[in-house]
Parts: C-alpha cells; sequence; structure tokens
C-alpha cells in the first residue's frame, strides 16, 4: 500500500492544487498529528483566496456600444464571481470526504496508475487553449478581465484534479477486467477444485466491482456543485464569446486585435473543457461497465461446451447483478455526463448565438 493518495500525480499539479485551494488535505495517507499540521494543509490557498476576493472588489466594468452585448457581459462577470466563490467554499467542504474516500479506492485495490493516452493529449489540448486567454484577458488590463482569466485557470485546474481521481478508478476497473479476462481463458477445465476456484474468483471481483462503483459514485458526488456552476460558466462564456466574434467580424474588426484573440481563445477553451469533461467520464463509465460483458463471456463460453453445471448457474445470478449495477455518471440527477450531453451543448451554443444575433440585427 503506498504512503501517498494520488500518488499518480504530477509534483507540479499537486503543488497548484493546494495554492489554488483545489486541495485542501495533506497527501500522506497517515491522519494529521497536530491541529497546526491539519490547519496547514488549509491555509496554502490564503493568499489565492486574498487575490480572488481582492478582484471581485476592486474591478470596472468593461464599456460597450452594444446594449445586448453590455447584458451579456454583466451575466458573465457576475456569473464568474458566483464559480470562484462557490468552487472556494466547495473546495473547503470536499476535502476531508475526498481524501477518506481516496484512502478506501487505494486500498480496495492495489493497482499501479498510469495516465492513459487520452488524458494526456486532453491536459495538452485545454493548456493550450488556456494559454490565448491567458494572455489576452491579461493584455487588455482591466480587473474585469484577470476575473476571467482567474476563473478559467481555476476550473482548469479543477478538471485535472478530478481526471487524477478518473484515472485512478479507470485502472483499477480496467484491473478487474483483466482478471475477468484470464478466466474466461480457464473455463476449459471440469475439475471440482478448479471450477470451485473459478466461481470463488469472480464472486470476490464481482464485490470489489461492486464497492468500487459505489465509490466511484460517492467520489463524483463530491464534484456536482462545482461541475454544474463551471458547466453553466463555460456555456455562458461561450455564447458570449461567439456572439462577440460575430459582431466583431460584422463591424470589419480587425481579426489580430487583443480582444479578438482573448474571446476566440474562450470560446475554444470552453469547448475543450466541455470535451476533456466528457471523455474522461464517459472512458471511466465504459471501463467500468465492461466488467458485466466479461463476465458474460464466462457465462457463454460454458453455455456453448453445455457445461453448465449448478455451480457454474451461479454465474448467471453474479451476471445480472453485475448489470444491475452498472455505473452511469451524472450532474446531480439532470442529465448524464455523456457524448449525447456534448451534442446537446453545442446545439444550445448555436441556438442562444442565434438567438442574441437577431437582437444584433435589430437594433442596428
Amino acid at each position: 500500500m503506498g504512503t501517498q493518495v494520488l500518488g499518480s500525480a504530477s509534483t507540479i499539479f499537486k503543488y497548484v492544487y493546494k495554492v489554488l485551494g483545489i486541495v485542501q488535505f495533506s497527501y500522506s495517507k497517515a491522519p494529521p498529528t497536530t491541529k497546526f499540521s491539519k490547519m496547514g494543509a488549509r491555509l496554502w490557498c490564503v493568499f489565492s483566496y486574498g487575490y480572488f476576493i481582492c478582484i471581485c472588489i476592486f474591478f470596472h466594468s468593461a464599456r460597450y456600444d452594444d446594449k445586448i452585448l453590455i447584458y451579456v457581459h454583466i451575466v458573465v462577470f457576475y456569473g464568474t464571481i458566483v464559480v470562484i466563490v462557490v468552487s472556494l467554499i466547495m473546495f473547503h467542504r470536499r476535502s476531508d470526504k475526498i481524501k477518506i474516500l481516496l484512502i478506501r479506492i487505494d486500498d480496495l485495490s492495489h493497482t499501479p496508475v498510469k495516465k492513459s493516452t487520452t488524458t494526456i493529449l486532453s491536459r495538452v489540448l485545454l493548456i493550450s487553449c488556456l494559454i490565448p486567454v491567458v494572455v489576452g484577458y491579461s493584455l487588455r488590463g482591466t480587473t474585469t478581465y484577470i476575473i476571467f482569466t482567474s476563473c478559467c485557470t481555476l476550473i482548469t485546474f479543477d478538471n485535472f484534479f478530478l481526471t487524477d481521481i478518473l484515472d485512478c478508478l479507470s485502472e483499477k476497473f480496467t484491473a478487474i477486467n483483466e482478471t475477468f479476462r484470464n478466466l474466461t481463458s480457464n473455463t476449459q477445465s471440469r475439475r471440482a477444485n478448479k471450477v470451485n476456484l473459478i466461481i470463488e474468483s469472480v464472486q470476490n471481483l464481482s464485490h470489489t466491482h461492486y464497492d468500487l462503483v459505489i465509490l466511484a459514485l460517492q467520489t463524483t458526488k463530491q464534484f456536482e456543485v462545482t461541475i454544474s456552476l463551471q458547466i453553466a460558466y463555460c456555456f455562458i462564456a461561450t455564447v458570449d464569446a461567439i456572439y462577440t466574434l460575430i459582431t466583431m467580424t460584422a463591424s470589419s474588426e480587425s481579426m489580430m486585435s487583443v480582444r479578438f484573440v482573448a474571446n476566440s481563445g474562450q470560446a475554444a477553451f470552453s469547448f475543450c473543457w466541455f470535451y476533456t469533461l466528457v471523455a474522461k467520464f464517459s472512458e471511466t463509465q465504459d471501463t467500468a461497465n465492461a466488467a458485466a460483458l466479461r463476465l458474460h463471456e464466462i457465462w457463454n463460453k460454458n453455455v456453448c461446451r453445455k457445461a453448465m453445471g449448478e455451480k457454474f448457474r451461479h454465474l448467471e445470478l453474479v451476471s445480472i447483478r453485475m448489470f444491475n449495477t452498472q455505473i452511469r455518471f451524472n450532474v446531480c440527477g439532470f442529465f448524464n455526463l455523456d457524448w449525447k450531453f456534448c451534442q446537446l451543448v453545442v446545439v444550445a451554443v448555436a441556438t442562444y448565438a442565434v438567438i442574441l444575433i437577431q437582437f444584433f440585427i435589430l437594433e442596428k
């Protein structure tokens, strides 16, 4: 058993999680020995808290001639403040629960965690989209845009933290699937002791899989509030950015301007954030649900060989139970985090952008 939770996470990212307040617990599995050591894990983010509070108090709203854009900008600006404040509160509230769950997940199955190709590519993509947002908004000079930059940075690394946890869950589900696959190739034997061993292994694996599903749902539940707020922010910011880009193009403004680059980066960043979020949840969900299919392969193989004895018939009950405990990730029960949700977001963004453009045309 490792001595730390999130052992596979990058050391640099671990420090960033601490500074931004995303992680407010020690990475050591051992409980803190003193109150000071417990509070020390929460004091890393004091400066980031103070920074966010200062820029929320001392701000200067941008002014535009376009009335519709003013209203949209106000919604985005105050929505950004809400996302930052509520996220910081939830980081504090969920801290101890997440550490307990991570320890239970690690103790349940001792499997080495490796970063998947999907995780690495999605992080590179998201950081590549974050850079023009940070540079573009920083060059605009007002604290209003610094708030947008801070919010994008915060939700990016919260996404990375969630991805680290999902990577850990995916590897453990993959290990269970591999064990089921090995058992499938060993079902040819008809010896009683071999059959008993297979049945016992399947039973233990099914229990481990069930416990892991429960822990996965309990862990992702701690992120529901922040994810829902971040989804709402990215959606509104995307509509705002696309509408701004269209109006700038219609007004023949330069595409090389800082404003154009910042809004282009914001639109690209939001879409990439949606993609990375859904891609990792979908990958983990598919990996977890594949265990029931692997078990069903054992059942089918013995049915085809007409070797279904009384003991092997017990697999039918185990298989049914695993199919009934398949995992489905959702946000507060409102919608599932799958590829259909991505399609819904794209359609909704296009719809609201068209509505705002119609208002823009009527104003002209």
